[in-house]
Formats: C-alpha cells, sequence, structure tokens
C-alpha cells in the first residue's frame, strides 16, 4: 500500500470513528481524490501530499469538528507561487504548555560545574535574568519560562477562561489582564510545576 492511500484510508477510519459522514470526490477515492467531505464540509487535497493526509487524520482524531474546520478551511491555507500551502503553522500552534514548559526549562538549565556559587536554596520571588536555583541535577534561571509564560497568557489566553483559572487556583478576581496579572499567573503556574503539579497547565492550554 502506497504511503498516500494509506494517509487517506486513516483520515477515512477516524472519521468513521466519530460518526462524522465521509466521502470523497475526484480520483478513485482509494489512491488519491482532488476533495473529501466531512460532515459536508469539504475540504481540497488536489495539491495535499500524504504528510498532510496523516496531519488531517491526526486533527480529526484529537480534536472536535469545529477545529477541523478552522484548521483546514480554504481560509487557513497560505497559498505559495507551486500552490502548496505552509504546513508548519498547526503543528507550532499544537504544543501545549507542558510541553512548552518541558522545553523551555530544559533551555534554561545551566550546569553546576559552571555556576558552583550560585546558592543552593529553593525557587525564590526574584524572578530577574541573574537569579538561578537548583533543579536536578543543574541550576535554573526562572527568567526565560516565565517571560514565555506572560507573553502566552497576556496574547493568546481567553480572558474568561484566565477569569476563572485565577479564582479557582490562586483565589484572585482578575478586574483587568495586563502584564502585572500575566507575570503573577506565569509566576504561580511555574513555581506548581517545579513542584511537580504539572497537570495545572492543562488548564490554560487552549492557547
Amino acid at each position: 500500500m502506497n504511503k498516500y492511500r494509506k494517509s487517506l484510508q486513516a483520515v477515512r477510519e477516524q472519521a468513521e470513528k466519530k460518526g462524522y459522514r465521509f466521502y470523497t470526490v475526484g480520483g478513485d477515492g482509494v489512491n488519491n481524490c482532488s476533495s473529501l467531505f466531512i460532515n459536508s464540509f469539504e475540504i481540497k487535497t488536489s495539491t495535499y501530499d500524504a504528510e498532510d493526509m496523516d496531519m488531517l487524520a491526526e486533527v480529526i482524531a484529537e480534536y472536535d469538528m469545529k477545529t477541523v474546520r478552522e484548521v483546514f478551511c480554504d481560509k487557513s491555507i497560505t497559498y505559495a507561487s507551486n500552490n502548496s500551502y505552509v504546513k508548519d503553522s498547526y503543528r507550532m500552534g499544537k504544543i501545549d504548555l507542558a510541553g512548552l514548559m518541558e522545553r523551555v526549562v530544559e533551555g534554561s538549565k545551566v550546569g553546576m560545574g559552571i555556576l558552583e556559587s550560585i546558592e543552593d536554596k529553593y525557587i525564590s520571588t526574584d524572578f530577574s535574568t541573574t537569579s538561578a536555583f537548583k533543579f536536578g541535577n543543574a541550576y535554573i534561571t526562572p527568567y526565560m519560562p516565565i517571560s514565555i509564560l506572560t507573553d502566552l497568557i497576556q496574547n493568546n489566553i481567553n480572558k474568561e477562561l484566565l477569569s476563572k483559572f485565577m479564582k479557582n487556583y490562586m483565589n484572585i478576581k482578575l478586574d483587568k489582564l495586563n502584564k502585572k496579572v500575566a507575570d503573577n499567573v506565569a509566576g504561580f503556574l511555574f513555581k506548581e510545576y517545579i513542584q511537580g503539579n504539572k497537570s495545572i497547565l492543562k488548564e490554560l492550554e487552549t492557547v
């Protein structure tokens, strides 16, 4: 079975698992097609390759129909001169906060041998560019992960969702979203993460 055929079959299987109506037009519908329909929503696939179809199957499996429409609607597709679309935006946006935190924490570590003079202490309230503390077998500077979280919270988190989060987990009422508020929430999330409460990041994953 060629790769595209296998990927198209995966799209069909994931759609049917969700109970969606699925059919194709153009081509033979097995090895190729020009469009496919999921619950009457048309996705033009004449320029799609196997990787595109795999991504479509993944989105159908992991998200609701609303997200499928948003990711694969004509307006979300950026055409280049060769009539192929930019595929990286979905993958770049897919990472959740827990995955992002893992990356920035790893990228913020500094080997102990380099910074033996840094005081071995628990997380301080000083999140400046020069603060650091021992985390596992390395030192970490909290400034970078907290700064990234602050930007995400301030620019991408729904205010209503953030308000509920702050009320439930921080016992704080959100009146106005600004950088100070975002910094406060970012610091809270970072401390919870470092103390082992990684699941709390899932509460704000809809970035």
